[in-house]
């Protein structure tokens, strides 16, 4: 990325086995588990759902900056990030439908400050 965050890009690390039935790139809809109350993920939105395209995804170096997380086999990866007011989601919120649409509102609802 840009380095506004630290951390790195790693390839999702699927067994031999898991590859025969969790496909890289994940290319798909999965739920995400909210680990922090930022303003992307004000109000209620039950089981929020976003759509992925990665092979990739992010190890924060501070996992206090972790908003969110999704698991792809046994992997828990990083869904979304955000460091005062940089906002990193994984996911595609353009393509997740009212999911997308509501995380999209609150990103333009947040105060930048």
């Amino acid at each position: 990325g840009l380095g506004l965050i630290a951390g790195r890009a790693r390839r999702i690390p699927l067994s031999a086995e898991e590859l025969v039935r969790y496909k890289l790139p994940h290319m798909g809809w999965n739920e995400v588990d909210i680990n922090s109350r930022s303003g992307l993920y004000a109000g209620d939105m039950p089981a929020p759902r976003f759509y992925f395209v990665h092979t990739y995804h992010v190890v924060a170096r501070d996992a206090q900056v972790v908003t969110a997380t999704a698991t792809h086999g046994s992997v828990k990866v990083t869904a979304s990030l955000q460091q005062g007011n940089v906002f990193g989601a994984q996911f595609h919120p353009e393509k997740s439908h009212r999911y997308g649409l509501w995380l999209m509102g609150n990103f333009l609802r947040a105060d930048p400050c």
